[in-house]
């Protein structure tokens, strides 16, 4: 890997933050408890020897069970079929149509496509689910916005929020500065609306000049009608409706805990995980567990929408064994759990699946996997909450 690729990773990869602090994962909550199992695993036995991935940064599922997922250093998109066996793979590195120079995220922002935003090369790129390049657009032709992003999401109707990369201003403390960035929200029709001007990013290590392990930052989805935005050092998620208005500030019930050498140690292997050497890894490592960390993790490692607009908070952080998320009504009532029996980077939640990457503890290679779960009918009843 060129030295210039691998400074672009470095500043643009989405850090990895501390999760939801909350009661001990394995309890049946409220009776409405669900534990997920394993349907496929990317690339499958008999594809590894062809197949295989450097750095997801995204993936999807259509409805035909046809996975795709985006690596961010091949760089290509890949599709599966439903049972994890490899189809094909679009796009090559360069700089001319069809081509990718560093993939960083891809989301569906379509109901049969999806969209990928290629760093380097400030570029979208849309795919369908057969693997045809729909249109190339560079970001100054579709967008007026002073930046570019560093982390995206979007809904299935188009519309796209943007957390743009580090601007440099700092809300600065004696130790700890917190590195912030502006927040948009785009409509499908491409009008950008500023929603925070100064939106927390990551806390920065003064002395070390270095990012604190497991520490906040803001978090956010969009549905086809509104945008949820937290910080993670908050139990509190602001509703904005797709004009940018504030229609509720939602307070959930969730309780801190304090970050283990676990959570610090995996924190630091998720910030190297595109190092190939074991070796240098490990020197990361060892100096990334003697920094200050936090007194407590942040409330939660993120927010989800499923396609049907449901809210569920992540309460698993790295280095916990299992992943947790839990759903919410807009009134803040606890709908359940679903339980996922290993820790796994989430990329997209869905209906009744997850899709994320774990690395392989033999070969230090990212794999992706599918888990399916049923939610029980009174589960899914009061799930109907959640869509307002």
């Amino acid at each position: 890997m060129s030295t210039l690729r691998l400074l672009v990773l470095l500043l643009t990869m989405t850090p990895v933050f501390s999760s939801a602090q909350h009661a001990p994962p394995h309890r049946d909550l409220q009776g409405h408890f669900v534990r997920a199992r394993l349907l496929a695993q990317l690339p499958t036995d008999s594809d590894t020897a062809s197949v295989y991935f450097e750095h997801p940064v995204g993936a999807t599922r259509f409805p035909d069970g046809t996975i795709a997922v985006a690596d961010g250093l091949a760089p290509a998109i890949r599709f599966f079929d439903a049972q994890g066996a490899f189809l094909r793979s679009v796009g090559r590195e360069g700089e001319g149509p069809g081509e990718f120079a560093t993939l960083n995220w891809m989301g569906r922002c379509g109901t049969g496509t999806v969209t990928v935003w290629d760093f380097s090369l400030l570029r979208f790129t849309t795919v369908t689910a057969t693997g045809e390049i729909r249109g190339q657009g560079r970001l100054e032709d579709i967008w007026e916005i002073p930046r570019p992003p560093a982390i995206l999401s979007c809904s299935r109707a188009g519309h796209t929020a943007l957390l743009l990369r580090l601007s440099g201003e700092r809300i600065r403390g004696r130790d700890i500065s917190v590195l912030t960035a502006p927040l948009y929200l785009v409509s499908s029709r491409g009008v950008a609306t500023l929603i925070d001007e100064a939106a927390p990013v990551i806390e920065w290590i003064n002395d070390e000049r270095i990012y604190r392990p497991v520490s906040m930052t803001t978090q956010f989805a969009v549905s086809d009608s509104r945008l949820y935005v937290s910080r993670s050092d908050s139990a509190q998620i602001r509703i904005y409706d797709l004009n940018g208005h504030l229609e509720e500030v939602l307070t959930l019930d969730l309780v801190r805990r304090a970050p283990t050498d676990g959570h610090v140690r995996r924190n630091a292997e998720e910030r190297t995980a595109f190092i190939s050497d074991r070796a240098g890894r490990s020197r990361f490592v060892d100096r990334y567990m003697t920094l200050p960390r936090p007194a407590y993790l942040p409330y939660h490692n993120g927010i989800h929408l499923d396609a049907a607009g449901h809210l569920w908070v992540l309460l698993s952080f790295p280095g916990d064994p299992t992943t947790s998320l839990r759903a919410f009504t807009l009134r803040g009532d606890v709908i359940g759990d679903v339980l996922v029996p290993t820790d796994l980077r989430i990329l997209e939640l869905g209906d009744d699946y997850i899709l994320g990457t774990i690395e392989d503890a033999a070969t230090l290679e990212p794999r992706v996997v599918l888990y399916g779960f049923e939610l029980p009918d009174r589960f899914v009843d009061r799930a109907g909450d959640l869509s307002g």
